[in-house]
């Protein structure tokens, strides 16, 4: 009998026994009253954290008498009790854990009947970090079992971001270049923007340009924190996440009614206004914000009314309005933008009396329900219904400088719109239960855009292009040990434009101490964008056509990452010690994608081409020492060149280095921020089809450094910010083409508008 009890784990809490039924528990169980005169003995093993509250379902690693070794996890009162069947019985508790604490390995030797209790101290640098993105609940980034970077409201404020772009452009692994008609110019791990997702609140942006989402028209007011998950998140996302996710995450309402205002100046032209509204009415919360974005344009030098970086001026805003009904949440956001962007022309000789001029008009709209029911405390619905639009409209004018006159042209091609609509409903069922080995989710994804504009063909006689998407996705993260955190998972679609392929995923992670190691294999998809497929552009400089028969890209992904944490002391707060090393590599194969090429005489279309291929490194360090925290990163990425352009010398692949470094010290009522990020020469290389030489084109690298201080005033209603951005004077860099033994003249790409000196104010309201 005994013999048989000790082959099996039993629980005296939930009457089972490990690996079996609860039939066969309960048979234990009387067989064990019916047979043995031993004395029943009880182990508790409670944990609390350093507030002498309990550390609910920690991991408790401990062996048995016999050595065997088992893992459990702590009840809600922070307590685990195990049971032994002979009065001389013990355990040795090996290892407690739970992640946000630091681990305790006390290997001490607990006798029967005995109780003994132990305190977790909580690693703040792993509490503060709270995710969403792709998540079944929510959790810190190291519980994640996804790579997933946070850039919260505090580091926004201290870098004194305004948009989107101002964040990316100086993160490890993210290169971004600047067309000033059609803004930003994106790529993540080497690959280009378009296979990059863009989310607010988990909705995708919409109004791509060139493939593009411009990052400078997504305002960071009001904006909580923005998550960016590097590698395909197919799975959850579908299209266009085949190189990873940007998802910004917006403040919701809270419990008591405030508001704030902000004023910047910046010495390269800018002047922005913003604020933000709570109100708390009985059970509904209620925010308002909103602001003008204004940018006078910027040159290096004198060049009269034509300026290299256009002037422009934003307007937005946001209204949400939410209200808990039971367990169920039900949130309503509604969110405007509008820009006018002006490119005004060079005067045109002899005498400089015209001028053309362009034009552009951007509006944005969207619309979106946030459902969320809690069915128990381990288990969710939620569900999001949303409406998007996206219209851009470009104005070409002919000027009289002298009477004052604009006439529009008539020219063709000198007037574009193009206007996309999409509507979104995706669904999810969570369940998280924590004390179970596995959690799940699964849900649907609907989704249709529509396009309109001059240069959109008709895809039939029903009118305007659309494409709409049907998909199913689940997945599961299944605790194989208390080290082992395993994530399977799945998409299958129906696309009514092309054939959508399935894609599945593996994730993960082990984790032991302060020791996590992370590893996944991903295929990722981007399906034809409207324009792939329906463009007409023909006039008589161009004769660019569309291509229905496009198939979608997909690609092959691998990602393997090691984090190990050193903690330098054992205080929580003020004098808190820790580094964090960090290593990782990928490596990324996308087939069938699609560019435009030139097809036959004068003739372009896009079509699908052999595979692209990418590689890199990276390392990071993480460090804090009581008042001064800094990262010291590095990667080094390598872009595959095509077959034709490695047959004729160039090499397989084409690397290039990226290092950032960030620094801030706090005093006692201020701190002092750097960020220094340096971008390595890249290459590029093309082969003539006409007569098969190979030509060169090397991008120069360029460092962007900004320095700020920012502090609290006058019982912290006041926070400022004052400092100076792009020190280094950074405003183009050159392009330099070498053909043969022949080195051509440079060309330059924008960067910057200079170094500039900016101040930041803004002040809080409270009701008191």
């Amino acid at each position: 009998m005994l013999n048989f009890f000790s082959a099996k784990y039993f629980d005296i809490r939930t009457k089972r026994v490990l690996g079996g039924s609860p039939f066969s528990g309960l048979l234990v169980l009387l067989l064990w009253f019916c047979s043995t005169t031993n004395v029943l003995g009880q182990i508790s093993v409670k944990v609390l954290d350093s507030s002498n509250m309990p550390v609910q379902y920690a991991e408790i690693t401990y062996s048995l008498s016999s050595g065997q070794t088992r893992y459990d996890l702590t009840d809600e009162q922070g307590v685990l009790n195990i049971t032994a069947t002979i009065e001389k019985s013990y355990v040795i508790v090996r290892q407690i854990s739970k992640v946000g604490y630091h681990s305790l390995t006390p290997d001490k030797k607990v006798l029967a009947g005995q109780s003994v209790k132990y305190v977790l101290i909580a690693n703040p640098e792993e509490l503060e970090e709270t995710i969403i993105t792709v998540q079944y609940t929510k959790k810190t980034s190291a519980q994640a079992i996804e790579k997933i970077q946070v850039i919260d409201r505090k580091e926004i404020d201290q870098i004194a971001a305004n948009n989107l772009r101002d964040v990316l452009q100086n993160q490890l692994n993210v290169r971004i270049s600047q067309d000033n008609s059609t803004g930003t110019v994106l790529s993540l791990m080497g690959v280009s923007g378009n296979n990059v997702k863009v989310l607010v609140d988990g909705v995708p942006v919409i109004g791509r340009l060139d493939g593009n989402i411009d990052l400078s028209q997504l305002n960071l007011n009001d904006i909580e924190r923005i998550e960016v998950v590097e590698g395909p998140m197919s799975v959850s996302y579908g299209s266009n996440a085949l190189a990873g996710v940007i998802n910004l995450i917006t403040k919701k309402g809270s419990d008591k009614s405030w508001a704030n205002v902000t004023g910047y100046y910046e010495s390269a032209g800018n002047y922005n206004f913003d604020g933000a509204l709570n109100f708390k009415i009985k059970k509904t919360d209620l925010r308002v914000s909103g602001g003008r974005y204004f940018f006078g344009g910027w040159s290096d030098k004198e060049y009269g009314r034509w300026q290299q970086w256009k002037p422009k001026e934003q307007y937005f805003s946001r209204i949400q309005l939410h209200r808990n009904f039971g367990k169920t949440s039900v949130r309503l956001k509604s969110e405007g933008f509008k820009e006018l962007l002006l490119n005004k022309g060079r005067p045109l000789g002899p005498y400089y009396e015209t001028a053309f001029d362009e034009d552009f008009h951007t509006y944005r709209l969207d619309q979106g329900v946030f459902v969320e029911r809690e069915i128990n405390k381990n288990s969710a619905v939620q569900i999001i219904g949303s409406y998007n639009y996206f219209y851009r409209r470009r104005d070409k004018f002919f000027n009289d400088l002298v009477a004052l006159d604009r006439v529009r042209t008539i020219g063709s091609g000198d007037q574009d719109t193009s206007t996309f609509i999409a509507l979104t409903s995706r669904g999810t069922y969570s369940n998280f239960k924590s004390n179970s080995r596995l959690h799940y989710q699964f849900g649907y994804d609907i989704r249709s855009e529509k396009g309109h504009g001059i240069r959109l063909s008709q895809a039939d006689e029903s009118g305007d292009p659309t494409i709409s998407d049907y998909a199913l996705f689940g997945s599961a993260e299944w605790r194989l040990t208390s080290k082992w955190l395993l994530k399977p998972g799945i998409r299958v679609a129906y696309n009514t434009a092309y054939d959508a392929p399935v894609v599945p995923m593996l994730a993960a992670r082990y984790k032991k101490g302060p020791f996590t190691g992370r590893i996944s294999y991903s295929r990722g998809f981007r399906a034809p964008e409207l324009k792939e497929l329906y463009l007409s552009f023909v006039d008589v400089n161009h004769n660019v056509l569309g291509n229905k028969d496009l198939n979608a890209e997909y690609s092959h992904n691998f990602i393997g990452s090691v984090q190990r944490m050193i903690m330098l002391n054992r205080k929580e707060l003020k004098d808190l010690a820790f580094i964090k090393l960090e290593l990782s590599g990928f490596y990324n194969t996308i087939k069938d994608r699609i560019t435009l090429a030139n097809t036959t005489g004068t003739l372009y279309t896009y079509i699908n081409v052999d595979e692209f291929q990418t590689m890199g490194v990276n390392s990071i360090v993480n460090g804090r020492f009581n008042k001064f925290s800094a990262q010291i990163a590095a990667s080094y990425i390598g872009l595959s060149n095509r077959k034709d352009e490695a047959d004729a010398g160039a090499p397989n692949f084409s690397f290039y280095p990226e290092l950032r470094f960030q620094g801030r010290y706090d005093f006692k009522h201020f701190g002092v921020n750097a960020v220094y990020k340096y971008n390595g020469v890249q290459a590029i290389w093309t082969v003539n089809p006409e007569n098969g030489e190979l030509s060169q084109l090397n991008l120069e690298g360029y460092g962007l450094l900004n320095v700020n201080l920012s502090g609290t005033v006058w019982k912290r209603k006041i926070l400022w910010s004052a400092g100076v951005k792009n020190v280094l004077n950074v405003t183009f860099i050159r392009q330099e083409v070498k053909s043969g033994a022949h080195t051509s003249a440079n060309t330059q790409q924008p960067i910057g508008t200079g170094r500039s000196y900016f101040v930041r104010l803004t002040y809080k309201f409270f009701n008191k």
